[in-house]
């Protein structure tokens, strides 16, 4: 490198840092609401909680499932009404066949055009 270039290097190096030691006061001095780091503070924000309406006259499988056999992996004991409770039947997989169905029935494409 010659000479130029090395001086060059130094000031454009010496600017950052100088930049860099008085960020804080330019923050303020422009208005700025960015603070560094070390002068921040955490104040918890309490987010509104919006409820959504449920809609009751759809029926989900997996609500029921839940509600006849809490969070356990046993099968339906107690029949449904509409669906059969034989031993090995899984309410997920008949739901999602019923959706199946209905898609295929519709004619429309679950990717678009």
């Amino acid at each position: 490198m010659n000479t130029n270039s090395k001086r060059l290097a130094i000031t454009m190096a010496t600017v950052l840092f100088l930049l860099w030691l008085t960020q804080p006061y330019i923050s303020n001095w422009t208005g700025s609401t960015k603070t560094t780091p070390a002068t921040e503070t955490n104040i918890p924000v309490a987010h509104p909680t919006v409820e959504t309406p449920v809609e009751n006259t759809v029926s989900d499988p997996f609500r029921n499932h839940v509600r006849q056999n809490g969070f356990s992996n046993k099968a339906n004991t107690a029949p449904e009404s509409g669906a059969s409770a034989a031993t090995g039947v899984d309410p997920f997989k008949a739901h999602l066949d019923t959706q199946k169905a209905q898609a295929q029935n519709s004619g429309v494409s679950p990717f678009g055009k």
